[in-house]
């Protein structure tokens, strides 16, 4: 398949996710292994563990931010 297509159809799957009030980390997860997987890595549950990983501290990053401000 395409890499550009697998790129494309885990960003679509992210937007998907948030739209129909999903969850962000999940959706991260899903683009970073399919992300992964067009770079040639074929391991997906430790690309979906990572992504799930790297999709829960940028949530709570924004999180942090967005509740509390940059004054802090």
């Amino acid at each position: 398949m395409d890499a550009v297509l697998l790129m494309g159809g885990g960003l679509l799957g992210l937007m998907a996710s948030i739209a129909v009030e999903g969850d962000f980390i999940v959706g991260s997860a899903l683009l970073f292994a399919l992300t992964a997987r067009s770079f040639g890595l074929r391991a997906l549950p430790a690309d979906l563990a990572i992504g799930a990983g790297l999709g829960l501290v940028i949530f709570l990053t924004f999180n942090k931010l967005l509740s509390h401000g940059f004054s802090e």
